[in-house]
C-alpha cells in the first residue's frame, strides 16, 4: 500500500493484534496484488476490498 513514493509511518510500541478481520483483509490484499500488474493499491481500491471482506 502506498507504493508511489509514499512512506507509511507506524507508531512506536507494540504491534497491533492480528484479528480475524485484519488477517482476512491482509489475505484479500495479497491475492489482489498478485493479480495486478501494478504493485501498489490505491486507497479507493483498499476501501472496495474492505467493503467486500465485510460482507
Amino acid at each position: 500500500i502506498g507504493g508511489h513514493g509514499e512512506e507509511v509511518k507506524l507508531a512506536p510500541g507494540k504491534p497491533p493484534k492480528l484479528t480475524n478481520a485484519r488477517a482476512t483483509l491482509i489475505l484479500a490484499l495479497r491475492r489482489y496484488l498478485q493479480a495486478m500488474l501494478d504493485p501498489a493499491v490505491s486507497l479507493l481500491e483498499l476501501h472496495k476490498i474492505m467493503f467486500f471482506v465485510e460482507r
